[in-house]
């Protein structure tokens, strides 16, 4: 039998990448579980994984179609620092790939694999590996191979694009001599301070959820910001375009640090100084804790499995913004008293 091909599947986009250095071959990147700073990594070997998604390019090549109309839409932003009108055809491209864009990071992929692991086990502990005590829906969940776990997920996507519509959009930019914004292997970041604040169950940071917020850098200098207005306002004099100073651009990346999987990029301003001396110096939840915390077995009064507990949406830390400001209706919101989190009216049309 011949052996399968190994095909080269990006996790992040090539020409993603490349917006971040002035080298459309290399990238400085910094590996976070070795310490390690390499400061010319080939972009065409970065963000990658052999068959990600399956054993052919059929996903692959289909995945590049949606990229090059990104590339253009974000192209564009770049050029003009303006942002697509809300629900025009470039506004609906760019949140499709945005959703994608947080679907497809080996760092999902790892966490609902473990999940699916898990769950096996704890299933076939439960009935001493009888299959016959299980329903032929069960005997499916258990038959479930991880690889294809990337397509499952990617499959979600027309689902949850939708669920972006109602939010607001800003561009963040700077004008810093000594700072950029850097990116990661996890180049979308959610948020929801508003939820957060609350101190409740959840970290509110679904899609759907009330007060959603999510951060996309798409150069050193460029930012784009997607928020809900029914929990925020910008305080900035122009809500389309904020600029920011040297400390926030730190607080920004070192929100993207903290929730990176294993890899940062960045042009070659950034110095393996800069990195330690604001960025890495904040401790960063390790693979193992995430895995442990993405599922959970909660048991009945006579030690039975009765509930599984599964967490995809989850984020370390909070990104406080001086531009970003509670409205008055958040400020009348209290905590959830159940598991979960309140969901946009809007979401759930």
């Amino acid at each position: 039998m011949s052996e399968i091909k190994k095909n080269r599947h990006h996790y992040v986009p090539k020409f993603y990448l490349k917006n971040f250095t002035n080298n459309n071959k290399y990238i400085c990147t910094f590996v976070v579980e070795k310490n390690k700073y390499i400061r010319n990594g080939s972009i065409r070997t970065m963000a990658q994984s052999h068959n990600l998604y399956g054993d052919t390019n059929e996903v692959e090549d289909k995945l590049c179609e949606i990229e090059m109309k990104a590339s253009k839409i974000i192209k564009d932003i770049i050029q003009t620092k303006t942002l697509p009108t809300k629900l025009s055809l470039e506004f609906l491209q760019l949140m499709q790939f945005i959703v994608i864009s947080d679907l497809r990071t080996l760092k999902l992929n790892e966490i609902v694999s473990e999940q699916q692991k898990r769950l096996k086990d704890s299933i076939l502990s439960s009935i001493n590996g009888d299959l016959d005590k299980l329903s032929n829906q069960v005997k499916e969940i258990l038959r479930f191979d991880k690889k294809e776990n990337s397509v499952l997920l990617l499959s979600m996507s027309s689902g949850l694009q939708y669920k972006l519509h109602d939010l607001e959009m800003c561009l963040i930019s700077h004008n810093s001599r000594s700072r950029e914004f850097i990116t990661t292997d996890v180049p979308i970041n959610k948020d929801n301070i508003f939820a957060k604040s609350l101190n409740g169950y959840s970290d509110g940071t679904g899609f759907s959820n009330l007060g959603f917020e999510l951060f996309f850098p798409i150069t050193p200098k460029l930012c784009l910001f997607l928020y809900d207005p029914k929990i925020y306002e910008i305080t900035n004099s122009n809500s389309m375009n904020v600029k920011i100073n040297d400390k926030d651009i730190d607080k920004i990346n070192k929100y993207f640090y903290l929730n990176s999987n294993s890899n940062l990029y960045f042009s070659e301003k950034i110095s393996e100084d800069y990195l330690k001396k604001h960025i890495l110096s904040y401790e960063k939840h390790s693979k193992n804790k995430i895995l442990e915390d993405s599922f959970r077995k909660h048991t009945n009064s006579k030690g039975q499995d009765s509930l599984y507990e599964f967490r995809l949406d989850s984020s370390q830390g909070k990104l406080i913004l001086p531009f970003i400001k509670m409205t008055e209706y958040a400020k009348t919101i209290t905590v959830k008293p159940s598991a979960g989190f309140y969901q946009r009216s809007s979401t759930l049309l």
